[in-house]
């Protein structure tokens, strides 16, 4: 997963990350907290507008990525 958010341009989100991996959202997520955790990855949080028009989500979002790779 580290490597998917390395080639990122833009931060991704959890259901980016497991369609790129074919991979459980589920899984994902739980592997972002423990990734989080060690700091091994960072996020930055979009409000519920823009994610509603980019991703049709109705409340806030966090989009992860490495330091430096976007």
């Amino acid at each position: 997963m580290i490597k998917v958010l390395e080639k990122a341009t833009v931060p991704l989100s959890v259901g980016e990350i497991s369609k790129i991996l074919n991979d459980n959202q589920k899984k994902i997520s739980k592997d972002i907290n423990k990734m989080l955790q060690y700091n091994e990855i960072l996020f930055v949080e979009i409000d519920k507008d823009i994610a509603l028009i980019k991703y049709k989500c109705k409340h806030r979002m966090r989009l992860y990525f490495v330091d430096g790779s976007c």
